[in-house]
């Protein structure tokens, strides 16, 4: 005869015979998750992306992780973990800039001003809210109390043409500091 309870365990044995004897054995212990991190995020710092032959945009950098592809019906569209191209979240610092009918980043970032991208694409927390792709969230640099400066022009296909500049420093001796952008893009055609 064999009892067997859960957590903890008990089994009790009993046997017949010319002697009879009785033994309970206890086992304590934990069944270990499955899934240890139901979490799937990749996160690429723009000291990386600049050594790669991808844009900067976080529509390109996005491509680098698993699970994206931009094999959709509008451009500059993802696809994450298999959702609608519209169904995923663009973010700055937290702020969603999504183009609610085409489900793009709104042109609201410069590329010189990201420190990071982080691509979500399973398990997120709820704190997104609103979507069932994915979430694209850029962070952009912090600024600085020794000055500096920087400016980058570009030139590319169909006459396009950018320019962006970038100050930082401090603003009121060491207790605060500004960074400041300034961009602008043109392109004929496609």
């Amino acid at each position: 005869y064999t009892t067997l309870f859960r957590s903890p365990a008990r089994v009790r044995v009993f046997f017949t015979g010319l002697a009879r004897e009785t033994a309970t054995v206890t086992v304590t212990a934990e069944a270990p998750s499955a899934v240890t991190s139901p979490t799937h995020s990749q996160t690429y710092a723009k000291s990386v992306v600049d050594l790669l032959p991808v844009g900067r945009r976080p529509f390109d950098v996005s491509e680098l992780a698993s699970g994206v592809t931009t094999n959709t019906s509008n451009v500059s569209q993802v696809t994450l973990s298999g959702a609608f191209g519209y169904d995923n979240v663009f973010m700055v610092n937290g702020v969603d800039i999504n183009d609610n009918v085409q489900g793009t980043a709104n042109n609201l970032f410069i590329e010189d001003a990201i420190q990071e991208t982080s691509v979500l694409t399973n398990g997120i927390s709820a704190e997104y809210g609103r979507f069932s792709g994915g979430v694209i969230n850029v962070v952009t640099k912090e600024p600085e109390f020794g000055f500096g400066a920087n400016a980058e022009v570009t030139l590319g296909n169909y006459d396009a043409k950018g320019v962006s500049a970038s100050v930082t420093g401090p603003l009121m001796g060491d207790k605060m500091a500004g960074r400041l952008y300034f961009a602008a893009r043109e392109r004929d055609g496609y």
